[in-house]
């Protein structure tokens, strides 16, 4: 098949996505469901929960219908399993924008292959022009996520969540699911920013009951039709006993409701049908297939092994050329076929449907189901669609026609990051598939390393003999350890482990060469490890052969991870305006033709956040960090994961959003945590510390740097080159507290020495700070002269490269020092510096504290309010003071109305502030 009829298949099935589902004939409108919804009253988001058949899609259709009525903006996106590829996701999330804002003025076909090449190259930058588009409207938006629960990747789901709070006014996010999503539901609750839809109020009532029978069984009859409100023939105790047999389940009414009218006796009926599972499963297979013509039935178990029915498709499983007239008939009988497609016949089943179908087939005829979805995955690799041709022959029993493919297409899927789906596929094949095909198995482990556990993927490839591998296999190998292991912060052995594979790979260069991917990343490793152990002569070798790595055709992937690499470098020597103008003509080159910000990939990123956080731009890093944090907090690497988190933090602090700024550190700890990486975990608790000394709680910040000193071996982190660790060390903030806890000359031969460290190994960015943490400390012991001295050398430096928030993170005392400094007419003072660090501080102070609590707590409630402090469950509060999770719930609503607490962890803020609570 050619690339344009590829594109058209996959246009084709995109239109559907985007395209909200027509109304069903028997639809009774759920007034209370549109009531309990104010669009005016602050939500962000609108969650419609509950099980399958419960009417999800039709509430949503139903609301998008009616605010298009109002004049209000709507966008719609069905969602499936594929949007779980971030790539995938966001060709999807720009096709539904494009609805309501087209990009540009090119074909829809045009734009899809577009945003795709774009989101494979670099999400982060797609999300950022997406983003751009959504904060570009001047009116409201109402966007509708449908069938959410098949999203189990945990980036798409946090990226969704981090981006609903930031909405424009007056826009909403409606999401149907049949699961609660993982997306800070309780938090967004407890803010007013949730409106919930949940199955008790999807449930019928007896009169949405009444008027729903009335349309299904009238819905053959079209002067009925018409008058929708007429009267069944049905007593009022007939529609009860329905109801409640039912519990008002819109499925199992519906499946009741086409069948009464064929019954003599709708009483024995009702008294039967109790509307479970097995009642439904029962009523199919006896009223429904058992009623219908046998090729008409068969056609029905045949194709319910699809996602997705055309008729080209139907007809090449099926070996008839006839299906679209059997689709028609289906859709006249109202047998379950839901159109998906305004444009053309593209239809699915409904879920229940589709289920019992498979379920049929599976039991009756397994060789039958084996054949038709190898008959599909035929038809699908005709057309030019690998990716569900894979899906389907891994569902049948050709199993060695679905490894064919994935070594067919698995290297692709792999050089374009698309791991997450990559990995799906692999897993459903068993251990002893795998060991038949190497090359497969070092590619399952790299899928584990970036899509789910880097520590699980060590243990595959620990498993594996690479002498044994073929050449292919061995080279990836190769690559993937020095990688896995630099995520898993282990520096020295992916280093060691990095130069053995360069020496390993030169005898047969010629042969390693046409896997430019598995070289390209060893060299990334490679270059990461070499800057951080110090080793910057055998770096900068790396980086030159990242820049000449050629992927996908171009340069611009080693161009952008050498440009990171040596920004790194620029930022730690305190060459701020360097390492800025690196990252941005390395994201712009990287993503010429895409709207600005250009952004690069996630690393470079956070990266160029970095360097705006530090010339006080912290808006900008605001914007980046949003949407970049929920991409590396699943996986790393780790100086990416601390910097997003202590750098938005930081920020939350510096504006009074306390309890935002310890939900992060708290959430990179569970980070650190989950992923292995005690260096994540200590530099959490240090920056707590620095967070409890912006608030002067020195005692609570002494404990937390204790936690963190015992944590990690701090010697080796403070040698290394760590971008993330430079001024976050235990160090830095024994210093800061010891200034902070007035011991002033304990703190100046210690700051000297430190100062004078930094400096002998080139490590500026560090020494800029030691020279301001001196001046506080000489000033606030006395020696004022020396102490304008050490800051007017510090200013010297930062204005030069225009080092802005390294002062402002010290708070309002060092804020009056350099008013004072610039008082003097004897300092030359860059004078355009200091206007844009006084014109706006945003230095940390202390939030607004309530004077008093409104009412005092009782003797439970403050043990309860201690217990919490120090992280307990609800569960182990219950235990501990001997009453049931109910009674401590309790206790918990009562602190929070006390203390004007929105949520627990504000309520901790809070009583510290009060002084209830001392750590």
């Amino acid at each position: 098949m050619t690339q344009s009829a590829a594109s058209f298949n996959f246009l084709a099935t995109l239109q559907s996505k985007v395209t909200a589902p027509s109304s069903p004939a028997q639809e009774v409108r759920r007034e209370a469901i549109a009531k309990k919804i104010d669009l005016n009253a602050g939500i962000k988001l609108v969650l419609v929960h509950g099980p399958a058949g419960f009417g999800k899609t039709t509430v949503l259709s139903q609301l998008q219908r009616q605010y298009e009525q109002q004049g209000i903006s709507t966008t719609w996106l069905t969602l499936d399993n594929s949007d779980n590829d971030l790539s995938r996701f966001l060709v999807s999330l720009s096709a539904a924008l494009d609805k309501i804002s087209p990009e540009n003025n090119n074909s829809n076909e045009a734009q899809a292959e577009e945003v795709s090449k774009a989101a494979e190259k670099d999400a982060g930058d797609v999300i950022v022009r997406v983003m751009n588009r959504i904060n570009k409207f001047n009116r409201p938006v109402v966007a509708f996520f449908d069938e959410f629960e098949v999203l189990h990747n945990p980036v798409v789901v946090q990226l969704i969540a981090s981006r609903a709070e930031l909405l424009p006014p007056k826009s909403v996010l409606i999401i149907g699911s049949r699961t609660i999503p993982d997306m800070g539901i309780p938090r967004m609750r407890a803010r007013g920013l949730l409106t919930e839809i949940d199955t008790e109020l999807l449930r019928f009532s007896e009169e949405e009951t009444r008027h729903y029978i009335g349309r299904a069984t009238s819905s053959s009859d079209t002067t009925t039709q018409q008058n929708s409100e007429s009267k069944t023939s049905f007593t009022d105790d007939q529609i009860q006993t329905l109801r409640r047999s039912t519990e008002g389940w819109p499925a199992a009414l519906w499946l009741a409701s086409i069948t009464l009218e064929k019954h003599l006796n709708p009483d024995q009926f009702l008294q039967a049908f109790s509307g479970s599972n097995k009642a439904i499963a029962e009523y199919l297979a006896e009223d429904v297939l058992a009623t219908l013509p046998e090729n008409l039935s068969q056609f029905l178990l045949d194709t319910s092994v699809l996602n997705e029915l055309t008729p080209d498709l139907c007809d090449a499983i099926c070996g008839i050329d006839h299906s679209e007239q059997l689709l028609e008939q289906l859709l006249r009988q109202n047998l379950f076929l839901q159109p998906i497609d305004q444009t053309q016949p593209r239809f699915r089943y409904h879920n229940l449907f589709k289920d019992f179908l498979r379920g049929q087939l599976k039991k009756t005829d397994l060789a039958r189901w084996n054949k038709l979805n190898y008959a599909a995955s035929l038809s699908l690799q005709k057309a030019g669609r690998p990716i569900p041709a894979i899906n389907y022959a891994l569902q049948s029993d050709q199993r060695a026609a679905a490894i064919d493919l994935l070594l067919e297409h698995g290297e692709n899927l792999l050089r374009q990051g698309r791991m997450r789906l990559l990995n799906g596929m692999l897993s459903q094949l068993s251990p002893e598939e795998l060991d038949k095909e190497p090359l497969l198995k070092v590619f399952h482990a790299w899928c584990t390393t970036f899509a789910i556990s880097p520590d699980q993927a060590l243990a595959m490839i620990n498993a594996l003999q690479e002498n044994k591998l073929p050449t292919k296999a061995a080279t990836y190998l190769r690559a993937l350890r020095p990688m896995l292991l630099a995520i898993m912060d282990r520096i020295e052995e992916a280093h060691t482990l990095g130069m053995q594979a360069i020496s390993q790979d030169e005898p047969t260069s010629a042969e390693t060469s046409k896997y430019p991917f598995a070289q390209a990343m060893l060299y990334q490793a490679l270059t990461q490890t070499s800057i951080i152990l110090g080793e910057h002569e055998l770096a900068y070798q790396f980086m030159d052969t990242a820049r000449e790595a050629q992927i996908d055709g171009t340069g611009a992937f080693g161009q952008v991870l050498a440009e990171s690499a040596e920004a790194i470098l620029d930022l730690i020597s305190g060459r701020l305006t360097q390492a800025s103008s690196r990252m941005q003509m390395a994201t712009e080159n990287f993503a010429a033709s895409r709207d600005k910000p250009q952004l690069g990939n996630p690393l470079a990123a956070i990266e160029f956040a970095e360097t705006l956080y530090e010339a006080g731009d912290t808006e900008g890093t605001v914007n980046i960090l949003q949407v970049y944090y929920p991409l590396v907090k699943d996986l790393g690497p780790t100086d990416a994961l601390i910097s997003a988190h202590v750098i938005l933090a930081r920020i939350y602090n510096s504006q009074n959003k306390r309890d935002k700024a310890l939900n992060l550190l708290n959430e990179l700890e569970n980070c650190g945590h989950r992923l292995k990486l005690p260096r994540a975990i200590a530099s959490a608790r240090l920056e707590r510390a620095n967070h409890s000394l912006s608030h002067k709680d020195t005692s609570h910040a002494a404990r937390q740097l204790a936690q963190a000193e015992k944590t990690i071996d701090w010697s080796k982190v403070e040698a290394n080159w760590y971008l993330a660790n430079d001024v976050l060390n235990p160090t830095t903030v024994r210093l800061r507290l010891l200034i902070a806890s007035g011991k002033h000359k304990e703190a100046i031969p210690a700051i000297k020495e430190a100062l004078d460290t930094a400096d002998s190994k080139g490590r500026d960015r560090r020494a800029l700070k030691m020279r301001i943490l001196l001046a506080m400390a000489l000033y606030a012991d006395g020696e004022t002269r020396r102490a304008m001295r050490s800051l007017g050398h510090a200013v010297d430096i930062a204005s030069a490269e225009g080092f802005v928030q390294t002062f402002l993170e010290e708070g309002p005392g060092l804020i009056s020092m350099l008013k004072e400094l610039n008082a003097d007419n004897s300092t030359n003072l860059n004078k355009d510096w200091f206007s844009q660090l006084v014109k706006n501080p945003k230095q940390c102070q202390p939030s607004t504290q309530p004077s008093a609590l409104i009412e005092p707590l009782t003797p439970k409630e403050m043990n309860v309010l201690q217990l919490l402090a120090q992280g307990n469950s609800n569960n182990d509060m219950a235990e501990a003071l001997f009453v049931s999770e109910s009674t401590v719930r309790t206790h918990l609503r009562n602190i929070n109305l006390k203390l004007q607490a929105k949520n627990r962890t504000q309520a901790i803020v809070l009583a510290r502030e009060l002084g209830l609570i001392q750590s």
